[in-house]
């Protein structure tokens, strides 16, 4: 009877014992985001708030959303968008929540969708040889399939419409990434729809617009809040605009990072601090 008192407590004190040592090394999971706006294309007319939207969604994810890390990139060319890609996926630990929002012209080259750096020749659009001088959102999902990410979302800024100079994002009728479990793509527009770049006139796009006034919204879940998205823009746009969503597997998560301070939370679109949560 002593003894099986004595084991009982001895497992009691042991189970105590790993419960907190695996509490002190659990990871958390970290809200890391990449955010590229390109709007001076030196063989393009150029944009008009490409850059703004980037500037107003990478503070969002900052002081809203309390992202631990949020990488910024505008009007880079190819070497400066790889090698913020280089460091987003480099940021990135298994089981992080990882977003990516861009802003700017898309192409389809060669099959592949296309994100264009600001240093895109754009007499190679129609070349077989283009597809070198962009960056494919094929091989910017496989580096975050390499970093066993708990998701990712990402958020395309872009159509691929036309190929002559215009205030639209875009150039071809975009093609499908395939299926990739944990992702999130958020397009701006429906395929082989026009992405517009402005909206009344005012300091950013539609798309841009529905965002800063649904992703910190506490009132939806996740899934809710793009779903918010996507009307607010076919509803700012009067119907000449519809985003389209679409993911596979996504698990449950959490928009909201682990980096907030009531200090340095930012307003809502509506003007009110945001509540805690």
């Amino acid at each position: 009877m002593t003894k099986r008192i004595a084991f009982t407590f001895a497992f009691l004190l042991l189970g105590l014992f790993s419960s907190n040592t695996f509490a002190s090394i659990s990871i958390v999971s970290r809200h890391v985001a990449l955010v590229i706006g390109n709007d001076d294309y030196k063989e393009h007319m150029k944009l008009r708030n490409a850059v703004n939207d980037a500037d107003a969604v990478a503070d969002l994810l900052e002081q809203q959303l309390c992202f631990e890390k949020v990488i910024r990139a505008n009007n880079a060319d190819r070497r400066a968008m790889l090698g913020a890609i280089g460091e987003f996926a480099e940021e990135l630990n298994p089981g992080d929540i990882a977003l990516v929002y861009y802003a700017g012209i898309g192409a389809s080259l060669a099959g592949q969708d296309m994100l264009l750096p600001a240093d895109f020749p754009m007499d190679m659009l129609r070349a077989a040889e283009g597809a070198q001088y962009g960056v494919r959102l094929s091989d910017l999902v496989s580096r975050l399939r390499e970093r066993s990410v708990a998701a990712s979302i990402l958020l395309v800024d872009t159509n691929f419409q036309n190929h002559t100079p215009s205030l639209t994002r875009g150039i071809e009728p975009f093609r499908i990434v395939d299926e990739e479990r944990g992702v999130l793509i958020l397009h701006a527009t429906l395929p082989g729809a026009v992405a517009l770049d402005n909206h009344d006139g005012g300091d950013h796009g539609p798309f841009a617009t529905a965002l800063l006034q649904n992703l910190g919204r506490t009132d939806l879940g996740v899934l809710d809040r793009f779903n918010a998205v996507t009307l607010s823009v076919h509803e700012l746009t009067n119907g000449k605009q519809t985003p389209y969503l679409r993911f596979h597997l996504l698990p449950p998560i959490a928009l909201k990072g682990n980096n907030c301070s009531a200090g340095k939370q930012a307003p809502s679109p509506g003007g009110k601090s945001p509540p805690a949560g």
